[in-house]
């Protein structure tokens, strides 16, 4: 093909390696200023196709589809959520589950060796078992918004479109937890090398046991805690 507004530009198509293409050009004589590829580009503001993606509001707030463009997460990245649970058998959660290949499932045993018997997608400490299966919503709310599978045709888009997302449940059905059991969601996340949670929750008054378990955390290589700003409008 042949381009008027570049006069003498024309495009081949070759099999052959770029290199060999140029040393042939050279080779034939002909005065050839440059030989490059043709590269392939894409749109700009990478948009998905899931249905709710236009009712998503935060999204465009904070550029991901800016963001898309280059990356849209990492499917060997795990990411805590701690909160009511998440429900692992949500078409946008499924194929971003955090699995903990240690465990044998339901052999009533600790394979791993992390103290949690059976742990396979996380763990209920409000119930203090290994189903971690949300009965408030509100953590399958946030794990889709941090992790939901992304341009796969089906409800949101997180803002990880892959990562590995385990369920840390404290918070009951109600939406309320207490903070020993906060306390045990953290220990959870070091015990399995978890790099990061989610925390969108908050009250009560200020307990230094659940400050210096963050802070412990975080001097043992623990997970970055990230903490909702809240929803109340005041500091």
């Amino acid at each position: 093909q042949s381009f008027w507004l570049v006069p003498g530009l024309v495009s081949i198509e070759t099999q052959l390696p770029l290199p060999q293409v140029a040393e042939r050009i050279a080779a034939s004589g002909k005065a050839v200023r440059y030989v490059e590829p043709v590269y392939v580009v894409h749109a700009l503001d990478t948009v998905p196709n899931d249905p709710y993606w236009d009712q998503l509001y935060g999204m465009e707030q904070i550029h991901a589809p800016v963001a898309w463009d280059d990356r849209t997460g990492d499917a060997t990245f795990v990411i805590a959520v701690i909160d009511s649970g998440l429900d692992y058998e949500h078409q946008d959660i499924t194929g971003n589950l955090w699995t903990n290949t240690g465990e044998v499932p339901g052999n009533g045993l600790d394979d791993d060796g992390n103290g949690y018997i059976d742990d396979i997608h996380g763990w209920d400490f409000y119930n203090n078992d290994a189903d971690p299966m949300d009965d408030n919503s509100h953590g399958t709310h946030c794990a889709g918004t941090v992790g939901g599978a992304g341009n796969n045709d089906i409800g949101v888009a997180g803002v990880n479109w892959h990562c590995q997302l385990a369920g840390v449940k404290f918070l009951g059905g109600s939406g309320s937890g207490s903070i020993e059991g906060a306390i045990g969601a953290v220990q959870y996340c070091i015990a399995n090398g978890f790099k990061v949670s989610n925390n969108s929750w908050g009250g009560g008054g200020f307990t230094q046991s659940l400050y210096d378990a963050i802070d412990n955390a975080g001097s043992q290589d623990g997970p970055l805690f990230c903490a909702a700003a809240g929803n109340g409008g005041r500091f």
